[in-house]
């Protein structure tokens, strides 16, 4: 944001001119309002009063005006000539944001020395109205920006499949791009798209794809393209057309209960989020547990809250070796607040509770900044209650799996030999 400095403060630069164009009147009073904002940043930039971040939102849309054109022609000057100053670090904006503002393809023509700038690593375009001409622009964007590594794309519809094949065949190839907001931009195209976008690039570590319309078969794609991705993590899929066939698909990408081997190969990284809290939602154990979340959903599938005992008959198959591995581990219960999150996601896919997620603080958690979850903090009597579980659990184990006959492969001697 900039500020409003003194006249004579504006006077220093004396490339910058206050002028009017004669057709101002034809503007509307925010066009208005918003050509003095425009004088203002070229004027402050060549002062460095702006370094680093250059952000030109407006709180109401700003449609083309040809009249505003000299003030933009002003604005991008100031800014190649602050860039050109020094190759160093000092003289290059890291992040440019232009949100709710309609870039003609003139004012792209403009902008785009400024905006390709192999400097600029984070880049925000919203709300622009760019047409066919955006996907054109982003594509360009990402060849000549080999550093960016956040791009926000926000209702710029990036057009049919052949458009978007270009795009995220660009940024598949794109070594520095690491968070992608999509949002609003890929209604009108295939479901495949989705799949590209996670599987092209394995540096990405977030994807925001809310308002894309995404219906069951494409949850079903995403959900094939994560169950081999251990990167990305986080998927934003609120505020589109998944039902319950949709979010079954996505949890079983997550946890699939068919086996403990399947169970293994889900995914555990990727934190997906599905809907508000009048939304279709889905529990977030991969977000929730962290390291923890294989063994968590190993130990929910052997002692299943939906069952009333362990499910030892899913240990048949181990190998004999691996006894040991299964008993140690069987010695460590849950946290309260993961187990009962488990339970919730368990309860989901047998179908023994509504769609509605459960309250957060009845699951042992609370939100935080910026809408992450948390597990609280267990207290002594829930770790030692934490600790009983998991005895009963390895009893009720010796109780009812016919354990393979590891015994015999080691002598009594090798047994008490120091």
């Amino acid at each position: 944001m900039t500020t409003d400095f003194p006249q004579k403060d504006r006077e220093i630069s004396n490339r910058s001119t206050m002028f009017t164009v004669a057709g101002d009147m034809d503007m509307n009073r925010e066009q208005l309002k918003f050509s003095s904002k425009l004088q203002r940043f070229a004027v402050d930039i060549r002062n460095k009063e702006i370094q680093r971040w250059f952000n030109l939102n407006s709180l109401a849309f700003i449609a083309h005006h040809d009249d505003l054109l000299p003030y933009w022609s002003e604005l991008a000057s100031a800014l190649q000539e602050y860039q050109s100053r020094g190759r160093h670090l000092s003289h290059e904006f890291d992040a440019f944001q232009i949100c709710d503002i309609q870039l003609s393809s003139n004012l792209l023509d403009m902008l785009s020395p400024s905006l390709k700038s192999r400097r600029c690593n984070h880049l925000w375009l919203e709300n622009n109205e760019l047409g066919k001409m955006g996907s054109d622009f982003l594509v360009e964007v990402l060849e000549e920006n080999p550093n960016l590594s956040y791009l926000s794309f926000v209702n710029n519809p990036i057009g049919n499949d052949f458009d978007s094949q270009t795009v995220f065949s660009k940024m598949s190839a794109h070594q520095s791009l690491r968070h992608i907001n999509l949002m609003g931009s890929l209604r009108n195209v295939s479901p495949d798209i989705y799949k590209s976008i996670i599987c092209g690039n394995e540096k990405l570590n977030s994807i925001d794809l809310r308002q894309n319309a995404i219906d069951d078969s494409g949850s079903a794609t995403l959900a094939q393209a994560l169950r081999g991705n251990v990167t990305l993590k986080s998927l934003d899929l609120r505020s589109n057309n998944i039902s319950c066939i949709g979010r079954k698909k996505l949890m079983k990408c997550i946890f699939n209960t068919e086996s403990l081997n399947e169970v293994s190969d889900s995914n555990h990284s990727c934190d997906i989020v599905l809907g508000n809290d009048s939304e279709l939602t889905m529990p977030r154990i991969n977000k929730v547990a962290n390291k923890n979340v294989k063994k968590m959903k190993l130990f929910t599938l052997l002692c299943s809250p939906v069952d009333k005992c362990a499910n030892v008959w899913r240990l048949n198959s181990v190998p004999e070796e691996l006894v040991p591995n299964v008993l140690e581990f069987l010695q460590h219960y849950p946290t309260k607040g993961c187990w009962k999150l488990m339970t919730e996601l368990m309860h989901l896919e047998a179908g023994l509770i509504s769609t509605q997620e459960t309250n957060l603080r009845k699951l042992g958690m609370r939100p935080i900044i910026g809408g992450r979850l948390e597990v609280l903090c267990e207290s002594e009597e829930d770790k030692k209650c934490s600790q009983a579980k998991a005895l009963n659990v390895l009893f009720d184990v010796f109780r009812t799996w016919a354990l393979p006959n590891v015994v015999t492969r080691f002598s009594c001697v090798d047994v008490l030999r120091p």
